[in-house]
């Protein structure tokens, strides 16, 4: 297999793809001989940062740059490009991350004036991975090294490398390469190879490489050592599977059109073909979240109207959903997909998310919105704008009052009469209101929706988000909504005057309500049974598990 990223590596500035502000700076510095002492080059993997600082230190060691590029003719650049300077240094910080390492790769060979070279130039690829201890060491080198040396730190994590080092380096943040340059670079190593690639294929390797240049030509190169000089979908499938992304915008489509019959049946059609769900799951996300950008940037709009079929197909949906029916749809797709990741029928998982949001409205998305600070909650174009009023329950209630429908079931004829006077006179004070509605909008599937977001806010309290993560909503009512658990002490935890309040706040404000409880309730063969303490109910579990006896 031809290693293209390393056959066709860039050898001036005006080579490197998709990085045009940094390597622009660069080579002004070298113009101006306005070096700094240390650089710090950060950003995601592959896309160009080892190459700049290669660049760099052959442009520095120029004998006659052009404008600030290297001339790559004279003695220092050719000996830079054999890999035959001694003092252009390359150090994996993965590899040589201790301060062994360090005091035997740097602080002692930094003393010593470059051999061959202008600058000795020390580059240290993964930065991030030296220990802390390696750092101290480094740091007094750093601050105040001869005139002579310059460093070059690349990392992919930044936010590892100690600001002490950070703040005496020169910044430079490299970003993932847009899939319009990478086509552009594909395009001239297929035209340097003498090879004809689809630009569907073309399109398909920018989208899965997710603006890494260097898996990119690296799957390039292996569509090459096919050996075949004209690479078509059909060929590019023996490398790369083939793209779902226009039967996940199909499905998309069918579900917000409410057309469940056609989802399935297509969902059935791809099985037969021997579809596989888990990719799909993944296109389906994606195309949510394109078609959700779309809808609200207009320059991402331009991009899907100059893109792929599917990519045009996918801009005909925009105005089929408003943005909290996005939301709302990536979020029941990401769940599905998490779910048939972990054990449900993949298929089952699929068709349940995609049914699921067959069933969502417009008006199910807001719930509750509260009202601006000061505002009368009887103002009428406040009512009118959704403030104080749950509009699932608004829209039953016009539909019984405009259409005449007759309630024979007397309990539910008297809650309809309730609903109609509490939308027909509103309440004095915001605070009425929000109970008022909360009594009618607030459902187990309002709580569901919240969970993950719920769950987030114990990010920092690790033994109530331990207690949580397990329970299961069962019921609502009456603003209080009842969590399922398996254990008596954690029952008993939750119990806890402190965390009950804890826990009440924070579904409160996310529900978008002013006060809501929690109670906490376990099967019934459990509460049934005498508590255990804490050390035995677990010790019991891991016997089930794993066998042996209690001492």
């Amino acid at each position: 297999m031809s290693n293209l990223s390393r056959q066709y590596r860039p050898h001036t500035f005006a080579d490197i793809s998709g990085q045009s502000q940094v390597v622009e700076t660069l080579r002004r510095e070298v113009e101006q001989s306005k070096l700094g002492h240390a650089y710090l080059f950060s950003g995601p993997r592959g896309v160009g940062k080892t190459t700049a600082a290669r660049i760099f230190a052959k442009a520095i060691n120029c004998s006659d740059p052009q404008k600030g590029e290297p001339c790559l003719k004279c003695v220092s650049c050719k000996r830079i490009a054999e890999g035959q300077a001694i003092d252009l240094i390359e150090i994996d910080a993965a590899s040589h991350r201790g301060v062994a390492e360090v005091q035997e790769s740097i602080i002692d060979h930094i003393k010593y004036v470059p051999a061959n070279l202008k600058y000795k130039v020390y580059i240290l690829d993964e930065a991030h991975m030296l220990t802390p201890h390696a750092w101290n060491a480094l740091l007094k080198t750093v601050e105040e090294p001869p005139e002579y040396a310059i460093f070059i730190f690349a990392t992919t994590e930044r936010h590892k490398v100690p600001a002490t080092i950070i703040s005496r380096c020169q910044r430079f943040e490299f970003s993932r390469i847009d899939q319009q340059e990478i086509i552009a670079r594909l395009k001239m190593l297929a035209d340097k190879e003498k090879a004809k690639v689809d630009d569907e294929v073309l399109a398909t390797i920018a989208t899965k490489t997710e603006g890494c240049l260097r898996d990119a030509e690296n799957l390039l190169g292996q569509l090459f050592s096919l050996g075949e000089k004209k690479i078509t979908p059909q060929v590019a499938s023996i490398v790369i599977p083939p793209s779902q992304t226009p039967f996940a915008v199909e499905l998309l489509q069918s579900a917000l059109n409410h057309d469940v019959e056609t989802i399935l049946a297509k969902i059935d059609e791809l099985e037969a073909q021997g579809a596989s769900f888990i990719p799909l799951f993944d296109d389906l996300i994606t195309s949510a979240r394109d078609l959700l950008i779309a809808t609200n940037v207009q320059k991402h709009k331009e991009q899907l109207e100059q893109g792929t079929e599917a990519d045009k197909k996918l801009v005909s949906l925009i105005g089929k959903a408003d943005t909290a029916q996005l939301v709302q749809t990536s979020h029941i797709l990401m769940e599905r997909r998490r779910e048939a990741k972990h054990g449900i029928d993949p298929r089952f998982a699929l068709e349940l998310g995609l049914v699921a949001i067959t069933t969502l409205e417009q008006s199910q998305i807001p719930l509750n919105p509260p009202l601006p600070r000061g505002t009368p909650s009887d103002s009428p174009s406040l009512r009118k704008e959704g403030y104080g009023v749950d509009f699932s329950q608004q829209k039953q209630t016009n539909k019984i009052k405009d259409e005449g429908i007759k309630i024979k079931d007397e309990p539910l004829k008297t809650a309809a009469v309730k609903s109609l006077e509490v939308f027909d006179e509103p309440p004095a004070d915001d605070s009425k209101s929000r109970v008022q509605n909360s009594e009618f909008g607030v459902r187990v599937e309002d709580v569901q929706r919240i969970w993950p977001k719920f769950l987030q806010e114990f990010e920092d309290q690790k033994s109530l988000l331990f207690i949580l993560k397990p329970c299961q909503v069962v019921n609502v009512k009456n603003n209080c909504v009842s969590l399922k658990l398996e254990f008596a002490y954690h029952k008993k935890s939750l119990e806890q005057a402190q965390n009950k309040a804890i826990i009440e706040n924070k579904m409160a404000k996310l529900l978008g309500l002013e006060k809501i409880s929690i109670i906490a309730v376990m099967d019934e063969v459990v509460a049934d049974e005498p508590a255990h303490t804490p050390v035995k109910d677990t010790a019991n579990k891991i016997i089930d598990v794993f066998g042996g006896e209690l001492m």
